[in-house]
């Protein structure tokens, strides 16, 4: 049974975690034609077929002075309200998680775990007092969950169609092979461009090299590599990728960044990563965001760290580069939970 299941998701009150799967929870819902403060408001009135009646209810300002007042007027309940009751409360949970996102998101977080209230003093809604209740509202709170897809299905990285990404300094766009000759010049004037990586860039061989490896990886499902436009200088500053990409554990992770070295410092790479972190967290959903570099690279280290990602650990003798040198790769990530936080101090401005 999964009342014993120590991984369940149970609620209860509202200002508690999974609060708002609680119909007194404060999240208001069209529908029927009205706004109703809560779920269980419209619950309540649902018990009657009088208008008024179901208006009274909805001006209640107390979800639970809703829930007493069907009490007090229980000879004018409606006769079939036992066969309708669950059609109803499905209605508006469903009506609440497609008009909350908060509500959406909390749902989806629950995965496939059993929801559960913990209401002791109801044995058909909740748990009961001896904990062996229906649960009848942690079953339809899972009902809900499966249709979520129907209504909201997932984004994926979708490796056929053009990701454009732009704000007013940078505009990313899908790289190509052709794009080797626009970053060419860039490469040329950037002596030791990019020493810390497995895949050294000092000439156009290597530069066409590199991008044909990204888009392999692009073809394969795993990988989608961007040439990065400053618009402040109209030029082609570098290169940055979307990679590691895991569509079904909803990350990804940031990285295979270059900039030449006139672009360095100017603020351009923030702008990069704004964008990058706002389409993975707020068009897709991801959860979670990573990025790694080699121990040695303290100036990457600082980079992003300053982005407000969490150091995570090192990986040692991690990957072998080019001169034969076994690097020790430190990894960090941003979580989704996480990115309205640093959005709002990080990148203050940047929208």
């Amino acid at each position: 049974m999964f009342f014993q299941n120590p991984e369940a998701i149970r609620f209860y009150e509202p200002d508690k975690p999974y609060g708002c799967f609680s119909n007194l929870s404060p999240h208001p819902i069209e529908l029927d034609g009205h706004c109703w403060p809560t779920s269980e408001h419209y619950y309540q009135s649902r018990k009657f077929m009088e208008t008024e009646y179901q208006l009274l209810i909805k001006n209640l300002e107390d979800p639970v002075d809703a829930w007493r007042m069907t009490r007090k007027m229980a000879e004018k309940v409606r006769a079939d309200w036992d066969e309708l009751k669950e059609v109803f409360m499905k209605k508006v949970l469903l009506a609440k998680a497609l008009q909350h996102k908060i509500v959406r998101e909390t749902l989806r977080s629950t995965q496939n775990l059993p929801i559960i209230e913990e209401a002791a003093d109801d044995p058909y809604w909740g748990t009961g007092e001896d904990g062996k209740g229906k649960n009848r509202l942690g079953v339809l709170w899972m009902e809900v969950r499966e249709m979520m897809p129907e209504y909201f299905p997932m984004k994926n990285v979708d490796f056929h169609s053009d990701i454009i990404l732009e704000n007013q300094r940078v505009r990313i766009r899908p790289i190509t092979i052709s794009d080797a000759e626009l970053l060419e010049p860039v490469v040329l004037a950037s002596p030791n461009l990019t020493p810390y990586s497995p895949t050294p860039i000092h000439n156009l061989e290597d530069l066409i090299q590199n991008i044909e490896v990204s888009l392999l990886g692009k073809q394969n499902g795993n990988h989608y590599p961007f040439i990065i436009f400053d618009k402040h200088t109209n030029q082609y500053a570098g290169c940055t990728s979307f990679g590691n990409i895991s569509n079904k554990d909803r990350r990804l992770e940031i990285g295979w960044t270059w900039l030449g070295n006139v672009f360095q410092r100017t603020g351009l790479n923030r702008h990069c990563k704004f964008l990058l972190l706002s389409y993975a967290f707020e068009e897709l959903e991801f959860e979670r965001v990573e990025l790694k570099t080699d121990a040695r690279n303290h100036k990457s280290r600082t980079a992003i760290e300053a982005i407000g990602a969490k150091y995570e650990g090192a990986l040692r003798s991690h990957t072998l580069m080019s001169d034969g040198y076994r690097r020790d790769t430190v990894y960090y990530s941003i979580l989704k939970e996480e990115w309205p936080t640093v959005k709002s101090t990080v990148f203050a401005g940047y929208e």
